[in-house]
């Protein structure tokens, strides 16, 4: 029981983290944006010969796409679309992108799946506990 209370917050102190993070990076793209056009202030960045694609330029995009969209974003599909093409007018490699969202989209379910294990483990715990306690409690 102590090993899953520390893993369910070892988990929350993770998710906060991502979240600090993303936060971040959207308010940072938020500043650069107001001073340039959204999509000229991208472009130049990521098409410059310093520019070196990895993982989390693919993510980063779909997270703020995803941000971005609010509770317009239940469509996972259609953001997927919308990350491919602007990842095609900057000139990221379409299997790339595609093979690194599904990684990340992967991810996210089994995080997803891990968090409802540990929540019934914990739920099964407590009932456990409670039938020990009327257990006793009756034969008192």
């Amino acid at each position: 029981a102590k090993k899953i209370a520390i893993l369910t917050v070892s988990i929350e102190v993770v998710n906060n983290k991502a979240k600090d993070r993303q936060l971040k990076i959207i308010k940072n793209a938020q500043a650069s944006f107001s001073l340039i056009s959204p999509v000229a202030s991208g472009l130049s960045a990521v098409t410059g010969d310093e520019f070196h694609y990895s993982r989390l330029v693919a993510v980063g995009l779909f997270s703020l796409l995803s941000e971005a969209q609010g509770n317009k974003s239940d469509d996972p599909e259609e953001l997927s679309k919308t990350v491919h093409a602007i990842g095609e007018e900057i000139g990221l490699s379409r299997p790339r992108l595609e093979k690194d969202l599904g990684l990340y989209r992967s991810n996210l379910e089994k995080m997803v799946q891990a968090v409802e294990l540990m929540e019934e483990t914990l739920a099964a715990e407590r009932r456990k506990r409670e039938r020990q306690k009327a257990e006793k409690a009756a034969k008192d």
